[in-house]
């Protein structure tokens, strides 16, 4: 009859033992094929990267590489070298001269075309003794409004020294205040009336705006004229200017200090100059650019 065998705690253990032992060697050399792997792949990347950023470095000079332009498909037209317009030479400076406030009989007409006049010469006059007698009158009225507001303010100073004593009441003596201010605001409504009627009276003798000569007299002596009715004219030719009015589609070709050439009919001469101003839109009627 045979024995049976007992294994004993130690014979439990030892094929575990063994079994362990080529597991942690295969794992000790698994960890630097590990980490070598990943510095080929970190390398690898980096080598990728900096390959990357040294494919985006020019490197050709500026200088000498092509410049980018644009292109606009030309359209047919015609060309024209030069454009020709017909114009007008006028005097730099000019005035009408005629009444502005007044309505009256010209009087006397002093001056003729082609006279020479100065600044501030009498040219004509009107029969102004209607206006004269209004501006006597309202001088005279203002005059008395005037002595009267300083009777007035004389009188209210008075009554405000008795007012202080009690010999008068307070009442009293803001009317005689409030009357010394009226006849002051009334003899200031005066003084603008006798500033407009004097200017009246100014517009009676006409006189020349600027040093220059007479261009045209359109009212004789005798004439009723109104506000706005030109009597003589005045121009001063030291400075001419050429006017003209060109399509309102060659605006752009007449720029300001573009330079032209003028011909002068009356002299058969040519001048050069250049476009000074521009009128910024088109007539309605005619659509001209004035320049």
């Amino acid at each position: 009859m045979e024995k049976p065998v007992q294994n004993s705690p130690s014979d439990d253990l030892m094929p575990s033992l063994h079994s362990t032992e080529p597991l942690s060697r295969a794992s000790s050399l698994g960890v630097p094929s590990l980490i070598a792997a990943g510095v080929v792949v970190v390398l690898g990347v980096g080598g990728a990267l900096v390959w990357r950023a040294q494919s985006r470095i020019n490197q050709v000079a500026l200088a000498s590489a092509p410049k980018p332009v644009t292109a606009i498909a030309a359209r047919e037209t015609h060309f024209r070298p030069t454009r020709t317009y017909v114009g007008t030479l006028r005097p730099w400076i000019e005035a009408s001269v005629g009444p502005q406030f007044i309505s009256a009989y010209v009087d006397t007409v002093l001056v003729r075309p082609g006279a020479t006049v100065k600044r501030n010469d009498v040219l004509a006059t009107l029969d102004c003794r209607n206006a004269s007698a209004s501006t006597l009158a309202v001088a005279a009225e203002a005059r008395a409004i005037d002595a009267r507001q300083k009777a007035f303010a004389h009188e209210s100073a008075r009554v405000q020294t008795l007012l202080e004593g009690g010999f008068v009441s307070p009442n009293e003596a803001e009317q005689k205040g409030a009357q010394s201010a009226a006849e002051e605001a009334q003899l200031a409504s005066q003084r603008a009336k006798l500033a407009a009627t004097t200017l009246e009276v100014s517009d009676c003798a006409l006189r020349a705006p600027f040093d220059g000569e007479i261009a045209t007299r359109t009212v004789d002596p005798g004439a009723f004229v109104r506000p706005g009715t030109a009597i003589v004219s005045v121009v001063d030719r030291n400075t001419v200017r050429m006017t003209f009015d060109v399509p309102e589609s060659d605006f752009d070709v007449v720029p300001m200090t573009t330079p032209v050439s003028i011909h002068v009919d009356a002299i058969d001469k040519t001048i050069v100059g250049l476009i000074a101003r521009r009128s910024p839109s088109a007539d309605p009627e005619t659509r001209t650019v004035h320049v």
